[in-house]
């Protein structure tokens, strides 16, 4: 993995050595397109903006492009990186925290929830200082799509943010991509969240009492914010409730405005243990995100770039202050937690904690954090677990994860484009009529990928996969490879991902998994099954390597969840009904 502390450096130094740098002239409304990362950018229509050429070495950083004004001032910058299982958050408070120490001044900094390439996204600016008063403003706008991270960076000098504004929302709406985005955006009717206030930060979510230590009455709660039912905070648009324990001594004292919000803490509980300034106190939240294909709470937990993150909030460390649990019960349900301890820079102890649990489209992170003195920490432990415990989530069935094995990222909720509707698909000697019940998904950047197609039942249970790769026989002949090449590569997938063991069909003379005479439709070749376990649920695999014409096609049809194949049958035998053979 790329060392993300030479890509945040470079996010916040590049503008003042290439702003300047003379360039094209510049040509309003251009549009540049980048085919392998899935993505276009058309120039902002106004202020001279031109693209500027990015380094190589900058591109194996994740950088796409940069676009620039005559008028100098502001630069903005393109990337798309792996996400690693990182959330968007997690980027983004990494970036928060990396500007605030490359700042003398941070006069604010906050994330909220807003739209990049027509997507749900999450967003933040730092705005402050640098050395010799020269002041900054950086905004940044993340989303995690097919297993990339997609950003948008905008970097300001001198207030040109607040010039510049009506051009970075053109940029911002002029970055669309290829495949899977969302719809085309209006313009802004005003500038994006400014930074005029006082220092906000990740406990800041822009709703009633926020930044307050003073409890909220529940009849003041915004009309459109979180739920009070005596004693339980009730988040309708989170499939969550949370139950505060009798004589707890934490109270509800910020309150989102819009519970539907995902990214900033949607309620914000607080325990202080007396009234000076400075008495130890626990200030516990929770925040939604929303949950990305191939996300794990393990990941998160492990992720070195989110313990870094965590870790910005700390000046020294406490020996023997990690805690680390990769399987904890939370509200019910299993999730990851990950804990530092330490000291500040004026001496105070400080704890973070952060669950994190996983459930059906949607990530939350319950954090919790004390501070004063050494035994702070330990003195709010048993009020901590007492109000963990209140958690409840309404629905904690998890649908089936899936796909194993394949070139798309497992998810649990239904994503792709042409759900419910029949959608004809052509390639290289295929005419496919796609079932409405399957979403045809982006196909990863492999040429011998044709199709990708997946499909759920609507209480989750069960969950097919279908992908097409199709090969040059001849090509095949001559570097060697024989269909039971793919069959023995894909059994080995199957092994390193699944649990509890794959079951092959084993030959009698071969070590390897046993195929079989099979075709598809008219064209003959050789077959395969598997069987495994996969998040604990049965999942099977079908396989064809059939050649017709001059081409060798690999079909796979894969069932995951009880009785799945049953419960696709007739799905199958629609999609094989809709399948042409070219015939030439």
């Amino acid at each position: 993995m790329l060392d993300r502390r030479v890509r945040l450096v470079t996010l916040l130094t590049l503008f003042a050595s290439l702003s300047l740098l003379a360039g094209p002239d510049a040509v309003a409304g251009e549009k540049k397109t980048f085919a392998d990362k899935n993505l276009e950018w058309t120039l902002p229509d106004s202020d001279g903006w031109r693209f500027l050429d990015v380094p190589d070495t900058e591109k194996q950083q994740g950088y796409v492009a940069r676009i620039v004004s005559n008028e100098v001032g502001t630069q903005m910058s393109l990337m798309r990186r792996p996400s690693e299982g990182l959330a968007p958050q997690a980027f983004i408070e990494e970036v928060i925290g990396f500007a605030r120490q490359q700042l003398k001044k941070v006069k604010a900094a906050k994330s909220f929830n807003g739209k990049f390439a027509g997507k749900p996204a999450t967003c933040a600016f730092v705005h402050g200082e640098a050395e010799g008063g020269v002041e900054q403003h950086a905004s940044m706008f993340v989303l995690d799509h097919g297993g990339n991270l997609y950003l948008l960076f905008v970097q300001s000098f001198h207030g040109a943010h607040k010039k510049h504004w009506k051009a970075v929302d053109a940029a911002r709406r002029g970055v669309r991509m290829l495949q899977g985005g969302g719809p085309a955006e209006t313009p802004a009717t005003g500038p994006l969240p400014d930074a005029d206030g006082g220092e906000s930060g990740d406990e800041i979510g822009g709703g009633t009492g926020m930044d307050g230590e003073d409890e909220l009455d529940p009849a003041e709660w915004p009309e459109n914010g979180p739920k009070w039912e005596e004693g339980t905070i009730v988040f309708p648009s989170h499939n969550l409730r949370w139950k505060l324990p009798e004589g707890t001594p934490f109270k509800v004292t910020g309150v989102i405005d819009n519970e539907k919000a995902h990214g900033a803490p949607l309620v914000i509980l607080r325990a202080t243990a007396g009234e000076e300034e400075n008495a130890p106190e626990a200030v516990v939240s929770v925040a939604a995100l929303e949950r990305q294909p191939g996300y794990l709470t393990t990941l998160q937990v492990n992720n070195m770039d989110y313990q870094n993150a965590v870790a910005k909030s700390f000046h020294e460390r406490l020996p023997g202050g990690v805690t680390l649990e990769e399987d904890i019960e939370v509200g019910g349900v299993y999730g990851s937690s990950f804990g530092l301890r330490g000291k500040t820079e004026e001496g105070g102890y400080v704890g973070v904690t952060d669950y994190w649990v996983a459930l059906r489209g949607e990530i939350y992170r319950f954090r919790a954090i004390t501070t004063g003195t050494r035994d702070t920490h330990t003195d709010y432990a048993a009020p901590i677990k007492a109000l963990m415990g209140g958690i409840e989530f309404t629905d904690a069935t998890e649908p089936v994860a899936g796909p194993l094995a394949a070139s798309i990222p497992f998810h649990v909720m239904p994503r792709g484009s042409y759900q419910g509707k029949e959608y004809e698909l052509k390639a290289q000697g295929i005419k496919l009529k796609k079932p409405e019940i399957f979403a045809k998904m982006q196909a990863p950047s492999n040429p011998n990928v044709l199709f990708v197609l997946e499909a759920r039942t609507e209480d989750g249970s069960a969950y097919m996969y279908v992908d097409v790769m199709s090969f040059e026989t001849a090509a095949l002949a001559q570097n060697s490879q024989k269909p039971e090449d793919f069959i023995d590569d894909r059994a080995l997938a199957w092994e390193e991902q699944a649990s509890g063991g794959v079951k092959l069909r084993k030959g009698r003379k071969t070590k390897g998994p046993k195929h079989f005479k099979a075709k598809w439709g008219k064209a003959k070749g050789v077959g395969y099954r598997f069987e495994a376990q996969f998040f604990d649920r049965p999942f099977v695999e079908n396989g064809y390597l059939v050649r017709h014409k001059q081409r060798t096609y690999f079909i796979k049809e894969q069932y995951g969840g009880e009785d799945a194949e049953k419960k696709f049958k007739k799905t199958l035998k629609a999609l094989q009904k809709g399948w042409t053979w070219a015939k030439k």
